[in-house]
């Protein structure tokens, strides 16, 4: 969510905030309980050419900016201290049936706090509106706050008003009051891993834990917001308090926190929700409570300074400043009609807290128009585009045939920010132009708003979209072309995404997906996701003229995705006009030679891959080549000299040797390169051979 100024044409500037539609603000508000949160979104600031250089301008513009928001410094969204107590304030009185028992925090003995141990239930913790019970994750013991009551009063003793003035800042008019939750014990070895509260209704916005004075070492409170961190060690305060006292810490619910392991005793806290509540209760004489001194007096002059400059974006323009807190919304506006969706994100006015309040009562000082906008970042394939809009919306389970940027400026009045190439320097002419002064801390994805569903996807268009619909639907599962799920929180979530979103599951955003191996293959996943299940579909028949080759081809592929049975391509001869096998119904696919792609183009085919480039070459056979480089020789020699033959011609592998009518003498035959017939002729007439003959080759297989 962010919050919009729009600066009028005046060479004063001066700021008037009003929503970029031109529409009046609606004039009610609808209550409705709270299911989700607005997503906090990073947003890229730009600067349109005014007057003069351009570059002049971003410059300047950009570094007045920033002075501004350096001047809105954010607060810690806590508050903590200690405060002493009278010894009876500290009487605990718990109990399930009618034998309650009651006992003094202050000087509770090891006993007593081992019978209000026993006497708790196993704490559980909130996922999607629902009590998860997981030791694991959490390990404590709580009572129900109709299970217990303590001898104090919060607003009584002052800690109310001490957390109003400390967390929302005290010049704030608002009261708030705390509603009794639960009380805890974290024995030895508990713990509760990093968490968020979840909001009753639209209304809360923060808690309060007091830690009562029981001996305990380890448990403290880390804190974690906007990429800080704080530690409220309650061990540590109270093992310095001369008096008993009580520990609290107070913080906003987008807050995260942890309570680190107890090394020892025990460690018991009872917690309270916080309310904004439309009338002040009666408060304590606030002379006695410490008042957290603000920047505001400092922002504001800064705000007004930069206003009166007549070089501060002369023709006007819009500022954007990203909201610092989360906060509650209508979670059933959109399903309803467009004033419900537009009062839903209206009605966070009234929740603002921190320096987002702060920012808001500034600018109304200054005369300055406040509204609200959700701002949603569409990431494609080859392009960023952020959009923003006046309603609340919610895309979970939602099947969509454009882009989401286009989708929200069609249907929800949105207005296009920015969109960008992902390789390119090109960008598109935007519908308005925001200059950010501040910026929220993260970018939420719209996997991470789905309430931890399962993400199934699968291919957006093409052959494979219809048989995965056609899967599913046997399945009882139903795509809607446009709107939203009706079904639970705890169904899963189906996409119809492009087919190179194997990427998204292999890091993680999407469960579980339906698509070609050769896809997996493309894009280089397959050692990012596991093959589960073959479907038994997206084999293709293939008809050729060229059996053989294509059997090699497509026997690689089917090996490679290590392909069984009927998964297997099937390849078919066929002789003649092959292009007419698909429209026959005979082929899903062909292979064939063509010179150009008339005749594919004229049966309606396209080619998808090429097997082989080939041409006309002239050839021999290969014996011929090998022939040419060979003699044959035949003579014959005494016996006793077959060795010395032996060594002047020894054939390729050995000689061939025949013995002839006279004992005393073989006949040898034997192959030799024909760059040795001299040698071959003459060497052995120097051992006494007789009847030499040289032979030439015209073929031969060597």
């Amino acid at each position: 969510m962010s919050v919009f100024t729009e600066e009028t044409g005046s060479i004063n500037c001066a700021l008037r905030w009003e929503n970029t539609t031109k529409e009046d603000l609606p004039a009610s508000e609808e209550n409705a309980r709270s299911e989700f949160h607005v997503p906090p979104l990073i947003k890229e600031a730009r600067t349109p050419d005014r007057f003069g250089s351009p570059t002049t301008i971003m410059s300047t513009t950009a570094e007045q900016l920033k002075t501004l928001s350096s001047a809105l410094v954010d607060k810690p969204p806590y508050c903590s201290g200690t405060l002493s107590l009278p010894s009876d304030n500290f009487l605990l009185f718990f109990g399930k049936d009618r034998l309650a028992r009651r006992i003094n925090l202050s000087d509770a003995s090891t006993d007593d706090l081992q019978h209000l141990a026993r006497t708790c239930d196993a704490a559980t913790f909130g996922v999607n509106h629902e009590d998860v019970l997981d030791e694991s994750y959490r390990k404590a013991g709580k009572l129900d706050s109709v299970e217990f009551s303590i001898n104090f009063d919060v607003d009584g003793i002052g800690l109310m008003e001490a957390v109003r003035s400390d967390l929302l800042e005290y010049k704030e008019e608002k009261a708030i009051r705390a509603e009794k939750y639960k009380l805890n014990v974290y024995g030895e070895e508990s713990f509760f891993k990093p968490h968020l509260d979840t909001p009753r209704d639209e209304t809360m916005f923060g808690s309060l834990v007091i830690v009562l004075p029981t001996p305990h070492k380890g448990g403290a409170l880390a804190l974690r917001h906007g990429g800080k961190e704080w530690t409220f060690n309650s061990s540590e305060l109270l093992s310095g308090q001369a008096e008993p006292s009580i520990a609290y810490v107070a913080f906003y619910s987008d807050v995260e926190h942890e309570v680190l392991k107890v090394e020892s005793g025990y460690r018991i806290t009872i917690t309270y929700n916080l309310y904004f509540v439309d009338k002040p209760a009666h408060v304590p004489d606030p002379s006695t409570i410490r008042p957290f001194v603000t920047n505001e007096a400092i922002f504001k002059a800064q705000f007004k300074a930069l206003l009166d400059d007549p070089t501060f974006l002369p023709k006007g323009g819009y500022l954007g400043f990203g909201l610092r807190h989360q906060y509650p919304l209508d979670g059933k506006a959109p399903g309803r009609d467009s004033r419900s969706r537009k009062l839903a994100l209206y009605a966070v006015r009234q929740y603002l807290k921190g320096s987002d309040a702060l920012l808001a009562r500034v600018c109304g000082e200054l005369s300055l128009k406040t509204s609200f906008r959700m701002v949603y970042r569409d990431v494609g394939d080859s392009y960023i585009a952020d959009v923003m809009t006046n309603q609340v919306l919610n895309f979970q389970g939602a099947h969509l045939d454009t882009e989401l940027w286009s989708y929200i400026r069609e249907h929800y009045n949105g207005e296009l920010l920015m969109k960008r190439s992902k390789f390119f320097r090109e960008r598109v002419e935007t519908d308005v132009d925001v200059h950010w002064v501040t910026k929220t801390p993260q970018l939420r994805s719209y996997a991470e708003s789905l309430d931890g569903r399962l993400l199934f996807a699968i291919p957006k268009e093409g052959r494979l979209h219809k048989k995965c619909l056609e899967l599913l639907a046997g399945a009882d599962i139903q795509f809607k072309r446009h709107g939203f799920s009706s079904r639970t929180t705890r169904s899963p979530s189906f996409f119809s995404l492009r087919q190179t979103y194997c990427r998204s599951l292999a890091r993680g955003n999407v469960d579980l997906g339906i698509t070609e191996q050769d896809v997996i293959l493309e894009a280089k996943m397959e050692r990012h996701v596991t093959e589960v299940l073959q479907l038994g579909f997206g084999n293709k028949r293939v008809v050729t003229g060229f059996e053989v080759l294509l059997g090699q081809y497509f026997s690689k592929i089917d090996d490679n995705l290590q392909l069984t049975g009927e998964n297997r391509t099937k390849i078919k001869y066929v002789g003649g006009s092959v292009e007419a096998a698909c429209a026959l119904g005979l082929a899903d696919g062909i292979v064939d030679l063509v010179e150009s792609d008339d005749a594919m183009c004229a049966a309606g085919l396209h080619a998808v891959a090429t097997v082989l480039q080939t041409e006309a070459v002239l050839i021999k056979s290969t014996g011929v080549v090998a022939a040419g480089k060979y003699i044959v020789c035949e003579l014959n020699i005494l016996r006793s000299k077959l060795h010395a033959a032996t060594s002047i011609t020894p054939g390729r592998r050995s000689l061939t040797i025949s013995p002839p009518e006279d004992e005393e003498w073989v006949a040898v035959s034997s192959m030799a390169e024909k760059s040795k017939t001299a040698d071959v002729k003459d060497k052995p007439v120097m051992i006494g051979a007789e009847d030499i003959l040289i032979f030439n080759l015209d073929n031969c297989r060597v």
